[in-house]
């Protein structure tokens, strides 16, 4: 793979996050959210940080935050670790657009 500078890779990952945006997650049961019963939400934002020059591995040199909206209706930012993607059926969707969730 050929290298890329610092800009090329930044936009490189956020394209790639940009796809997860609006997709239903489960938060880590390690988040103080999770403790507090929220534990689902949808990805609202993806914001990658420049922190130092890792060259092991390009995702470790620009670490990828999320923001999340949570059922309850806060929004919380977290590492994109500790959220996990999960698949929604048609029924379990309809659920929530009815209950407003």
């Amino acid at each position: 793979m050929a290298s890329m500078n610092g800009t090329d890779a930044v936009a490189h990952w956020k394209q790639i996050d940009q796809q997860n945006i609006g997709k239903r997650v489960e938060l880590s049961p390690s988040t103080d959210a999770w403790m507090q019963g929220d534990r689902y939400g949808e990805i609202v934002r993806t914001t990658v940080r420049l922190s130092g020059n890792n060259t092991l591995d390009p995702r470790d040199a620009y670490p990828v935050f999320v923001a999340v909206r949570l059922d309850s209706g806060r929004t919380i930012r977290v590492h994109e670790s500790l959220v996990t993607i999960v698949d929604e059926t048609d029924d379990q969707r309809e659920y929530r657009m009815r209950m407003g969730l």
